[in-house]
């Protein structure tokens, strides 16, 4: 029998149907409070009228949603399709396997694909003064030509065949818009900024910065964004731009989570250390140290890739002694969302309170005296 679907059309229909009006044609029953209207049976059911989102039990699954979608697979436990289905209701008209047309994606043509800007602009603007970025940090991989910017201001994030190391070597691209997205211009309502991975790119290949190309690499640092390898460096560059390390590291960002691409790339940071050593057997084993952000999605993430090498062969004791963490933790909050970025910026923050604190007891003893 074949699978039924919904086109994107139909999801991104039942995506954006008014929430509260879904729920009362189910027969749910809510009281108006203002701009508010609280569910008469489970009260911490709450509807924003304003911001068109539902908040539902801090304990739940989904606890705010904008999507119609979600909030229908929260209250009545529907999958993704029935929920869909349900929304549209029964005159929907539903696809199958035949209505799909899968064509292979050409592979990338950067050269062609790809519209350099004769200005680095826009994105060294939005990574020093948006994001923080340290601007060292910035001029290095603009330097060794790991990002760049196109004709429509976006930062390009050149992904490297790690097997050649040559920066000319292209096989992936991912585009960073630097202009801020207004809530009902979204395609996806939390993502603020424009982000496009090219769908030609190598499946198994990632973002990387290299600290050299003539050691053996000794780790690999395994993020979930190229701005946040980035943000990682600005918080650590005395140790690792400012001091001559032994041997190499790699700085990976996997453009999402994808546990494939990341032994991908330390089986061939395993062959290139192989080639440097003189005796094979004694050649670098790499660590691989995941820097993923300090969320729900982040911490099963690093569950779910020590599962994957272990079908893949590694031993408990490879994965032990080889795979950790290292992830972002805030000093001064508590948020369930935190990645290196928001570290950064926090550190920042710290950095010109203690300075201003500084600064004004400097003045305050200049006029007691």
């Amino acid at each position: 029998m074949s699978k039924k679907f919904y086109s994107k059309e139909q999801t991104e229909t039942a995506r954006n149907t008014n929430i509260l009006e879904y729920l009362i044609s189910k027969g749910e029953t809510f009281k108006k409070q203002g701009y508010y209207y609280r569910h008469t049976e489970h009260s911490s059911w709450v509807y924003d009228d304003k911001k068109k989102v539902i908040h539902f039990n801090k304990s739940t699954k989904t606890p705010t949603t904008n999507s119609c979608v979600s909030a229908a697979m929260e209250v009545y436990g529907y999958n993704f399709r029935e929920a869909v289905g349900d929304i549209l209701g029964s005159e929907a008209e539903v696809l199958t396997e035949k209505d799909f047309i899968i064509e292979p994606h050409q592979p990338l043509n950067y050269k062609k694909d790809i519209k350099h800007a004769k200005s680095f602009f826009h994105a060294y603007n939005y990574l020093v003064n948006e994001r923080e970025i340290d601007p060292e940090v910035v001029n290095a991989f603009k330097k060794n030509q790991l990002i760049g910017e196109d004709v429509r201001e976006n930062i390009i994030f050149r992904y490297v065949n790690r097997e050649t190391n040559n920066v000319n070597d292209i096989v992936g691209v991912e585009l960073r818009g630097t202009k801020f997205i207004e809530e009902e211009k979204r395609l996806i309502p939390d993502r603020a900024y424009y982000l496009f991975q090219h769908p030609g790119n190598d499946e198994k290949s990632m973002f990387y910065a290299a600290l050299t190309n003539v050691a053996p690499t000794g780790e690999m640092k395994v993020f979930e964004a190229g701005i946040e390898v980035m943000s990682y460096l600005s918080l650590n560059k005395d140790k690792y731009l400012k001091s001559i390390q032994k041997n190499n590291t790699d700085f990976c960002s996997m453009g999402g989570l994808k546990h494939v691409a990341v032994e991908e790339h330390f089986k061939k940071v395993v062959d290139n250390n192989r080639e440097m050593a003189k005796d094979q057997e004694k050649a670098v084993v790499p660590k691989i140290t995941l820097c993923v952000n300090n969320d729900e999605a982040g911490i099963e993430f690093v569950d779910r890739f020590k599962d994957y090498m272990k079908e893949k062969g590694y031993s408990d004791n490879f994965i032990k002694s080889n795979i950790t963490t290292e992830l972002p933790e805030s000093e001064i909050s508590k948020s369930d969302k935190f990645d290196y970025n928001d570290l950064l910026k926090e550190k920042n923050r710290i950095k010109l309170l203690v300075s201003q604190e500084m600064q004004k007891r400097q003045e305050e003893t200049v006029i007691e005296n």
